[in-house]
């Protein structure tokens, strides 16, 4: 089984070595490794071409810069593996033989896709998810899979932690959107919608390195447009009778409601006159509230009301963020 690995580039110079690193040590070989370089300026596209002269397995892409989703399009419109796996420039994969592992899983029993786990890698410590109920996923419906994984707040949107047929994505025309920061939140909503098998491998494999100035440790209030755009898109899309699992949605997009309050002390002071108009204006998917971290916020939101509500939830999250630096 050939797998390609799509890694976008953007001005990531300084950590793109050990990203490449930890793909060429793994023990599995058989692989397509594709860098797209989105139009960098501080050398990663130079970095890019010198890499690629290490390994035959490597090619590279060279783009004007179109944002994260245009550089995964790019890659994927080349990749020529049976299975696909995103990797960000950024970021490592920490076990030598964690792909070996997962295309063994997909030889004995080939699905749409495979979940693993990443591990969140801070300068001075390191955080790992709890595991899946692998046997839970790997017995049930894709329904059920996906509900039970939102309700545990083990549902996670990014489109790195799982290995993905390409035949799947291609024939269910799953694209990433351009131009939006919060893609992955569109793009896995979709892919759900379509699966048809899954599987999961507790395997602690995605290094996610928190660092000052990635998107994963900046905030602004072009992100809380961003989900703001995708609730006003899925709150439509739940009532269409081609969605099935709609209380799963639901109860995703008030999960996803939360984290932006979480996020509500990160905008820009100047800006958060805007970011109380969204966080108003989306108010409503609190109705869907079905897991913990919904439930609480509604809770809060019946007994103290709206912004007594946002500012404990955002409070409490700046008090976290801090403790962790």
């Amino acid at each position: 089984m050939t797998l390609s690995v799509i890694i976008p580039v953007y001005n990531v110079k300084h950590y793109l070595q050990s990203c490449i690193d930890s793909v060429l040590m793994q023990t599995y070989s058989d692989m397509q490794i594709i860098l797209v370089d989105d139009g960098s300026t501080d050398g990663s596209a130079k970095l890019c071409d010198e890499i690629k002269k290490r390994d035959s397995r490597i090619c590279v892409i060279h783009k004007t810069n179109g944002g994260l989703s245009d550089a995964r399009n790019a890659g994927l419109r080349q990749a020529q593996g049976e299975y696909v796996v995103f990797l960000d420039a950024d970021d490592v994969w920490l076990q030598k033989n964690g792909i070996e592992k997962m295309v063994d899983c997909l030889n004995h029993k080939p699905t749409d896709l495979l979940l693993f786990k990443r591990v969140d890698l801070y300068p001075s410590h390191k955080t790992y998810e709890k595991d899946y109920d692998a046997q839970y996923i790997n017995t049930h419906t894709v329904q059920q899979v996906f509900e039970n994984l939102v309700l545990t707040q083990r549902f996670n949107m990014s489109a790195c932690f799982q290995l993905v047929s390409k035949e799947f994505l291609i024939k269910n025309d799953l694209w990433f959107p351009i131009g939006m920061l919060s893609e992955d939140v569109d793009w896995s909503l979709r892919l759900w919608q379509k699966v048809k098998s899954v599987q999961a491998l507790n395997i602690d494999m995605y290094g996610y390195q928190h660092r000052q100035g990635s998107i994963t440790t900046t905030y602004s209030i072009k992100n809380l447009e961003c989900y703001d755009v995708m609730f006003q898109i899925w709150s439509d899309n739940i009532n269409k009778k081609e969605y099935t699992n709609k209380k799963a949605i639901g109860a995703y997009l008030a999960n996803l409601y939360v984290s932006c309050i979480y996020a509500y002390k990160l905008i820009d002071p100047q800006q958060r006159n805007k970011a109380r108009e969204i966080i108003h204006r989306n108010v409503d998917l609190l109705n869907y509230a079905n897991a913990p971290k919904a439930i609480r916020a509604k809770k809060l939101y019946n007994y103290c009301g709206e912004w007594g509500m946002c500012f404990l939830l955002s409070s409490y999250a700046a008090l976290k963020r801090l403790i962790k630096k």
